[in-house]
């Protein structure tokens, strides 16, 4: 039999603490947003940090799934979301829908112009008993004129090729490879060719890369003389690869096979990854 206090804790929460924002793209700098959301929902409080569906060629390269990925490969343990809305008045509306009171979390320049939105739609867009924005104390992360690091910036170095840059902005949960793999996607999302390199390593380091999940994911562009195949299983003696015809094939062996290297350019396309590698067979 549970007792009051469990069920009066196991009801659906009136209240929610949210954060807005493009993420284009994430960035260490979006830690402490993450983090302030996090101490001012406390446990009374349901939470999430809302992705927006913004995207084009010219500052906002990632779609709204694959900011969600990186946010999540960044920052484990967090409530994304993912969205449609384009303005935080929208969100409201649909938050509405299941919450009476709402706090949002921004950026101290973003507090007076954010409170006016809320306020101004309330009761007529949505009808919340409490509104509250609250300001993480620095600077919007998601401001070009954010100190050290901001998406403006980010974007400029994918654009130019400076890896070591771009990784500057990034927090350290984030590996090499995805890191890559994320600079990658920005490029071509700003209109910009993928970079490949070559890279040669030994059959043991490849095998421990390969089981570590490190190298050949699904979703990763592999190429061969030409050819370009998306793996879409992992088996612990096989990769299931798809033809850009749509044909699947199985005769491409990873880590731990017996006699000579096949050698692959993991090239990142939509969602491959930057490091080309070497593939025993």
């Amino acid at each position: 039999m549970k007792n009051f206090k469990q069920l009066i804790k196991e009801l659906p929460s009136s209240k929610v603490v949210v954060a807005f924002g493009s993420f284009q793209p994430p960035t260490l700098v979006h830690e402490h947003l993450i983090k302030s959301v996090k101490t001012v929902a406390g446990s009374s409080a349901d939470y999430a940090i809302y992705a927006s569906a913004n995207e084009d060629k010219k500052y906002n390269p990632l779609s709204v799934d694959r900011k969600v990925y990186f946010l999540n490969r960044m920052f484990p343990g967090t409530n994304f979301q993912e969205t449609t809305e384009q303005t935080i008045v929208g969100l409201a509306k649909k938050l509405n829908e299941k919450y009476k009171v709402l706090t949002v979390v921004v950026g101290e320049d973003k507090v007076a112009d954010v409170t006016k939105q809320l306020t101004k739609a309330n009761g007529k867009e949505y009808t919340f008993e409490s509104i509250k924005v609250i300001s993480t104390g620095m600077t919007d992360p998601d401001s070009d004129v954010t100190p050290g690091v901001s998406g403006l910036r980010m974007c400029e170095s994918a654009k130019a090729g400076k890896f070591e840059d771009f990784k500057k902005g990034l927090p350290h949960t984030l590996t090499e490879h995805d890191s890559r793999r994320l600079m990658n996607e920005v490029r071509k999302g700003l209109g910009q060719e993928p970079i490949k390199e070559q890279v040669v390593l030994a059959k043991d380091k490849i095998r421990e890369e390969y089981f570590a999940g490190k190298i050949f994911n699904v979703g990763d562009i592999v190429e061969s003389n030409g050819q370009q195949y998306e793996i879409v299983k992992r088996g612990s003696n096989h990769l299931l690869l798809k033809e850009e015809s749509g044909a699947l094939v199985s005769n491409f062996n990873p880590p731990g096979g017996s006699e000579g290297v096949k050698a692959f350019t993991l090239a990142a396309c939509v969602n491959g990854p930057a490091i080309p590698s070497i593939l025993p067979v």
